[in-house]
Parts: structure tokens; sequence; C-alpha cells
């Protein structure tokens, strides 16, 4: 297979040969997000090499995924199952998603069942386990009883997490980590379930019970009041709660963009989860509330803070770096794809 860059000095050849020798099956750093992103590089170069890549690396990710004893979305069997159910909703792969991953999603039901089990599970893999299972509820059948037992499964975990938030479930994260931020993405969530449309009374009255603590709000860091502005919207879609239009807008008033770029991030801050790219996914996602000035102006300086990293440099003199960050989360695979889409989109705003 010919080494062909789909980024600036992306080594995609060394990523396949590191991730066949040694590499966990995980979405986040593993072979599930490697699978996820040579499936996008496959249709997005028009190769067919890179398609048996893929098909090679869903094929490996299902035959073990048996052997996962845990069940977040970052590590673990719902990571999994995301990426397969992704893979399928987007047609990159044909199939029935309650089939394929009927096991994963058995394994984490009995495990969420126990009354004990978020006891051992940290906060933040119990939200982002909680969002998988709203992915799997809606993939039910209307009225069945699979729907009903999954939306009971919701109704326990969600109220087990809501218990436990303390003041920490409110803090931000210093230095800025997206998988560190709670409170967003358990905003996040809420809004998802309430689209779901089973529990809506008891998701309101739990935003309103925190809605005064999440009202006195201001993060220190821009980046991170960018993501708390992305949960609030979140919500601000689908349920209306006095006084959070207005904190949106204090948000974004607060806001400054180019002091998260030029001074926040560092040159190695260029991941999802913790640099440009996930600030470039935040802005589109909040687009509306920005100019097309606005818009093209980030656009092209997060353009050049990835192609201008040292990172570049450092994953080919260090073979460690290089292992670390090579996958969807924190990794090179990710950036890619952030910066192709980031690319397209500048030349057309």
């Amino acid at each position: 297979m010919k080494d062909k860059d789909c980024s600036p000095r992306l080594p995609y050849e060394r990523i396949i040969r590191s991730f066949s020798h040694d590499a966990s099956v995980s979405l986040a750093s593993g072979k599930a997000g490697f699978c996820l992103f040579s499936f996008w590089l496959a249709k997005h170069e028009n190769n067919n090499a890179y398609q048996k890549v893929a098909e090679g690396l869903l094929d490996e990710v299902i035959s073990n995924a048996s052997g996962i004893m845990a069940i977040d979305l970052l590590n673990g069997l719902a990571g999994i199952g995301l990426t397969i159910r992704y893979l399928i909703k987007t047609s990159y792969v044909k199939g029935n998603p309650n089939s394929i991953v009927s096991d994963l999603d058995d394994a984490i039901y009995k495990r969420l069942s126990y009354t004990t089990s978020l006891d051992h599970i940290q906060p933040l893999s119990a939200i982002q386990i909680l969002y998988y299972l709203c992915l799997v509820t809606e993939d039910q059948k209307k009225g069945s009883e699979s729907e009903w037992l999954y939306r009971e499964l919701i109704i326990s975990t969600v109220n087990q997490i809501y218990q436990k938030a303390d003041a920490l479930f409110f803090e931000e994260p210093l230095p800025y980590s997206a998988t560190a931020y709670l409170l967003p993405q358990f905003l996040f969530v809420l809004s998802k379930i309430y689209q779901l449309n089973f529990y809506n009374y008891r998701i309101f009255k739990i935003l309103e019970e925190i809605s005064i603590k999440i009202l006195s709000i201001l993060p220190t860091l821009h980046a991170n009041r960018l993501f708390l502005m992305w949960g609030m919207d979140s919500v601000a879609q689908h349920v209306s709660i006095k006084g959070w239009d207005r904190h949106i807008e204090l948000l974004k008033e607060r806001l400054d963009i180019n002091a998260t770029l030029d001074d926040e991030l560092r040159s190695r801050n260029i991941y999802i989860d913790n640099g440009v790219s996930g600030i470039y996914l935040l802005l589109c996602a909040l687009q509306k509330y920005f100019t097309a000035i606005e818009m093209k102006q980030w656009t092209g300086k997060i353009i050049t803070k990835i192609e201008s990293s040292d990172v570049w440099t450092i994953i080919e003199q260090d073979p460690e770096y290089f292992l670390q960050h090579r996958g969807l989360l924190s990794g090179l695979c990710g950036v890619s794809m952030v910066l192709t889409d980031a690319k397209s989109k500048y030349s057309s705003i």
C-alpha cells in the first residue's frame, strides 16, 4: 500500500503498523477509533486498500470485544458499541445495530442493573455510558419490552449520577480538558434524554434544581466558557428554563476565542480532547451565535495552529509520544479528520 498522508505529514502507514502490533480495542485511543478513522479515510481518499484495513479492524474489534471488562465509552464496551452504531448509521457498513452489538449491550445492561454498579464507575464514565444508553434506546422498537427496559435503566442511572453530584461536578478543569469537564457533558446528556420524551418532568426538575448554580458560573478559561455554552445550548434547544438564554448570551459576551487559540492552548494542544481540534468542533456546533467572518478567522487560526505545531516533529523523534498520540480522541487520527473538515469549510465560508 502506498504511504499517502491524509493531512500534512500524517504517517498513516506507520499508524497502521503500530495498531496491528500493539493497541487496545478502545474508541479513544485504540483500534475501534482507528477503525472509524480508516473507514472515513477510505471514503475521503476513495481508496479500496484503506477500506480493507478498516474492515479488518472492525472484524478484530468485534472478535475481541467479549474479553473487555470495562463498559465505559472511552475505553470499554460502550465505545465499541458507539463505533459500530455510528458506522452503520452513516452507511460505512451495513447491518442491524441491535443484532450486531447485542452481546455488548447485554453486558452493559447487566453491569448497570446492579444497584451498586455506579459506585465503582467514575462520574465522567457514568455520564458517557448514559449517553450510549440513549442511543441504544433510540434504536429499540417503539413500545417494545427492550425499549421499556432501557428506559428504566436510564432512569436509575441518571438518578444515581445526580445523587452523587457534588461541588467538583461543577468545577472547570485547569488546564482545559474536554474529558475532565463534567457539567457540559451532563447537560448534553440530559438534553438527549429529554428528546426521548419519557422522563421529561424529572429531567426538567433536575435542570431547575441545578440552574441556580449554573447561572452563577463564569469559567476562568475561555475554552471552558465555550464548552459550558455548548452544554447549556444543548438544553436550551429543547427546554425553556428561566435565565438560561441570558446566561448563554453572557458567556458569549465574555468569550474571547482568540485568547483561547493564542494564549490558553499551546503548540502541542491540537487534539480533540484538550486542544484546538475540540475547539473547532464546539465552534461548529455553536456557529449560529457567531458571524461568518468570525468563523472564518478562527478556522484559519486553527488550521495554522495544527499545521505549525511541533507535534509533527516530535512524532518523528519520540516513539513513545507517537504511540500515546496516534488515536482518535487525543491523537493524530482525530486531528486529521478535523483538519480536513476545517480546510473544506474554510474555503467556503
